[in-house]
């Protein structure tokens, strides 16, 4: 019977032990063994493991190397200056919300004449919910000296990844676009984020979606958009894909429109092309657009940029094509029919349409007109490479703003327009509407995921950037 008491008081006070224990550990996020053993609890993000990677010329750990939910601590000795030691340390975010690395302090570090990098990390490194991240750090010296060696512990601080829009853009960049063809449908696995190679060394890189996408969506003014690319500015340019559900979601692929309207109602002539004449007389379409945007979008005006909107009249080809007749084809027609070379300059000031004279044409009354032939070719619905699953097909044909050709013997002027792809179409020709715009550089999402059934909502009231009209690049 005393054995038995014994052994019950024994149990009773190794579990009260283990709770306090696992109390402690809780509020603390880990408890210490004898020194050695951990009891780590999870937590969203923190450091899971550090390992010695690679030991050179005699590198050695003068003792193990070890961390914490934010910490890692190394001790190691170099006794040649051709030694080397590199650690490996893998961080885990086992939550949903995504992670900045926010700061790297030097808890100690004893022994300058070892200098450390690090390796795959910086600050503002983000690690996505649900991912792993692993980088290394690398110990060197120019000493010659069986003694030398140091300690070194690392303090990391993670905070929630707030982005702005063009981060979050820029965030999912899969890579350079120096590889794509695009004269090549995009597929599945080639969809996604891409980097605009010619603009990798500027302030703002342009990042654009190309192919099978699903997490581009914004929730923004009442209306459900598309992301299409960032700008040479640090905005976002949208096009506009319907009204979003009463739970907020975006499935509104079969309503992705404000209405239906010819692009000019003359086609008999070259300026039948123009989204302005060159007396200042608006388009058929741009009038439609500039109702909607008075009606719905005033309010709204100081979170857009007035970034370019490229009608690309520079004719790149005049040729004979029989008795009185003269053709003539404009330059998307080149870059986008006769080859698969897009490109998202606007070569002539006459054809950058803005609302303010100081970066363009100074004839758009509002911040907002159509996307380009060219960034329909960049998202994977170009004339040739196309994939009626790429993001921007839509059930009906919606118009682009540039021209492809005008046949004088035909008073034929034509503009390109899309459903799965690239078309040429005569300018009188109904079409659906899809108005396109761009939001400022600094605009910041609140909630989402960019998913259809939670897009992004932006942040209306922490704007950094007003509505400025000082651009001095070519878009």
């Amino acid at each position: 019977m005393y054995n038995k008491n014994k052994n019950l008081l024994v149990v009773t006070i190794f579990l009260i032990v283990l709770f306090n224990s696992i109390v402690y550990s809780s509020l603390n996020s880990e408890m210490f063994i004898n020194g050695d053993a951990h009891i780590r609890v999870d937590k969203d993000i923190r450091i899971t493991n550090i390992k010695v990677l690679e030991q050179v010329n005699n590198a050695y750990e003068t003792y193990n190397s070890d961390y914490s939910k934010n910490t890692t601590s190394m001790q190691v000795t170099l006794p040649s200056s051709e030694s080397v030691m590199i650690y490996e340390v893998t961080i885990t975010n086992k939550g949903d919300t995504d992670y900045e690395l926010t700061n790297i302090v030097e808890e100690s570090y004893s022994n300058s004449n070892i200098k450390y990098e690090l390796i795959d990390i910086e600050k503002g490194t983000v690690i996505d919910g649900g991912s792993s991240h692993t980088f290394k750090i690398k110990f060197t010296t120019t000493e010659n000296n069986p003694d030398n060696k140091t300690t070194l512990v690392l303090k990391y601080t993670f905070e929630e990844w707030i982005p702005s829009l063009y981060n979050m853009v820029a965030h999912k960049s899969r890579d350079l676009d120096t590889d794509i063809d695009f004269g090549v449908a995009p597929t599945i696995e080639t969809s996604g984020v891409y980097e605009m190679h010619s603009t990798k060394d500027d302030e703002y890189p342009v990042y654009y979606y190309r192919g099978i996408i699903d997490n581009n969506n914004v929730n923004f003014a009442g209306f459900c958009w598309k992301i299409v690319r960032t700008t040479s500015t640090g905005g976002v340019k949208l096009i506009y894909n319907g009204v979003p559900a009463s739970d907020g979601s975006c499935n509104t692929s079969s309503d992705d429109n404000i209405g239906t309207s010819s692009f000019n109602i003359s086609y008999t002539a070259k300026g039948d092309v123009s989204y302005v004449y060159d007396n200042g007389t608006d388009s058929e379409i741009k009038k439609v657009i500039d109702k909607w945007y008075s009606n719905n979008m005033i309010e709204y005006t100081n979170m857009l940029e007035d970034t370019i909107w490229c009608n690309d009249r520079y004719i790149t080809e005049s040729s004979s094509c029989g008795t009185n007749c003269q053709r003539y084809f404009f330059g998307p027609g080149l870059r986008n029919v006769n080859s698969s070379n897009p490109d998202i300059g606007c070569k002539n000031n006459e054809d950058r349409f803005t609302v303010n004279n100081s970066n363009g044409n100074g004839k758009l009354t509002y911040p907002v007109a159509l996307l380009t032939a060219d960034e329909a070719t960049f998202s994977g619905s170009g004339y040739k490479g196309y994939s009626s699953s790429s993001y921007l097909s839509s059930d009906n044909s919606w118009r682009t703003m540039s021209p492809y050709s005008f046949y004088s013997n035909e008073y034929y002027a034509s503009v390109f327009s899309i459903n799965t792809n690239l078309k040429i179409v005569r300018v009188d020709n109904l079409s659906i509407i899809r108005p396109s715009l761009s939001l400022v550089s600094g605009t910041m999402i609140k909630e989402g995921n960019g998913s259809i059934s939670n897009p992004y909502k932006l942040v209306e009231d922490k704007i950094t950037k007003e509505w400025v009209f000082d651009y001095t690049g070519e878009e």
